[in-house]
């Protein structure tokens, strides 16, 4: 973005926040009170991604940096940082993590560089490669991206046949918990059997969170295709006996 673009953005913003001539809605929020804001305007760049409309990611991803200056905003009335901090900051992050390309280190692929990120990063968490994961992600993505890390250091199964097995491993314990009634146990073989199905989905080379959209995508699509259906015989989907729902579900199931 050209500076004079960027810096005009900071000036809206803070006039957005001017104690006297402000909005008095932006005047009263606080990096507790927008944090939302800013995970769901990530959402909404990764929904314009996933649908390859890339006028929609151009606004989305306005919107997300709309929320980056705006935290940025109130850390210097608080005196806590600025913006020029923050850009200093990630600069020298990026030169730091990148020494192939601003420094010496000679590394060819992908792979290469990805495990001198994470040496790089345990060094700067006190040797624990995991301790950087945020654990307010969403849970399918904090385990994917807990069992790349801890796969990239050398801790994986030589064949995808091991998770596989494990994955029957853990349901046969899911079902063996069931029998018991212990509630607290069933939720902890259940987590067992999300965590392995992760691991299952990077084994094959795919991301969990964007299959999981998918189907419920897909969930979406055919269940709206039964409330079709009813609505077109003035009926509820409770009213169907689950024969007919099953005949309408196929028939979604075909046409998606």
């Amino acid at each position: 973005m050209p500076n004079h673009e960027f810096a005009e953005l900071l000036k809206l913003v803070k006039k957005l926040r001017d104690p006297e001539s402000g909005c008095p809605w932006d005047q009263k929020q606080t990096h507790e009170s927008i944090r939302l804001c800013l995970l769901e305007e990530a959402y909404e760049v990764l929904e314009a991604i996933q649908k390859k409309d890339w006028n929609e990611l151009k606004k989305e991803l306005g919107d997300l940096l709309f929320q980056v200056v705006f935290h940025a905003q109130i850390a210097e009335e608080t005196e806590e940082f600025t913006m020029n901090d923050l850009i200093q900051e990630l600069s020298a992050k990026l030169e730091t993590r990148h020494p192939h390309v601003f420094g010496d280190l000679k590394i060819k692929t992908a792979e290469e560089q990805m495990q001198n990120w994470d040496e790089l990063k345990q060094k700067e968490n006190n040797g624990s490669l995991l301790s950087r994961v945020p654990k307010t992600m969403p849970a399918l993505l904090q385990s994917a991206e807990l069992q790349q890390r801890a796969q990239r250091s050398g801790f994986k199964w030589d064949h995808i046949s091991g998770v596989k097995e494990k994955l029957q491993e853990e349901l046969h314990e899911f079902s063996e918990a069931q029998e018991s009634g212990d509630k607290d146990h069933i939720e902890e073989e259940l987590g067992d059997v999300l965590f392995v199905l992760t691991h299952l989905a990077s084994w094959l080379d795919l991301n969990a969170e964007e299959a999981l959209l998918k189907a419920n995508q897909r969930f979406r699509k055919r269940f709206a295709y039964l409330e079709k259906m009813s609505a077109q015989e003035k009926k509820k989907i409770a009213e169907f006996p689950p024969e007919q729902l099953e005949k309408w579900w196929r028939a979604a199931k075909h046409e998606s």
